[in-house]
């Protein structure tokens, strides 16, 4: 909820310093316009995004507390390793730790596997005369509690699915990858 809040105070930024162009009086921008934040500097080397994220987390405190509730997700799942380039610079490089399409993978993989060995235990539970067999009593609780907690697993990833594609429609953009969308 608090993103817009963050988005409106970059975009504000930005009209002030393309003020006077016919760019300064933007209503939106596009999010690959991020990515160019570092490029802008002041006197004393600092990029736009220092003064960005002052202005956010010392001047709106409740609102940037809400934001770091509400991302705290996306930064647990990442990376971080500082790096020098060819030039001897410090960096920074992120990468995602785990991707919702491989999550999307495994789960739908677990759920595929769980049907496989749920037709395999009814058949070999057919084969049981001893209605008494401790097997018999015992493994389709234990499949049944399985399927429910598999049943919760697919109900997670699939309103997360719906959730992130509301989100790319929300930024307008057609089709990106999650482990590039947090980055």
């Amino acid at each position: 909820e608090m993103l817009p809040c963050l988005l409106g105070i970059i975009l504000a930024v930005g009209n002030f310093l393309n003020g006077g162009t016919n760019r300064g009086q933007a209503d939106g921008f596009d999010i690959e316009s991020l990515a160019k934040l570092e490029g802008i500097k002041d006197a004393t080397g600092k990029d736009i995004r220092h003064f960005i994220f002052d202005l956010f987390l010392n001047r709106m405190n409740e609102q940037s507390s809400q934001f770091m509730e509400e991302i705290m997700p996306c930064m647990v799942n990442m990376n971080r390793r500082i790096s020098k380039d060819s030039d001897g610079v410090e960096k920074l490089d992120k990468s995602a730790k785990i991707a919702f399409e491989d999550f999307d993978l495994c789960v739908t993989a677990l759920h595929s596997d769980f049907v496989a060995k749920h037709e395999m235990m009814q058949m070999i539970l057919s084969y049981f005369e001893d209605p008494a067999d401790p097997f018999k009593m015992q493994m389709p609780k234990i499949y049944s509690e399985a399927k429910e907690k598999l049943d919760e697993l697919l109900s997670l990833k699939d309103t997360a699915k719906e959730k992130y594609g509301q989100l790319l429609k929300w930024f307008k953009i057609q089709a990106m990858k999650s482990n590039e969308f947090c980055v």
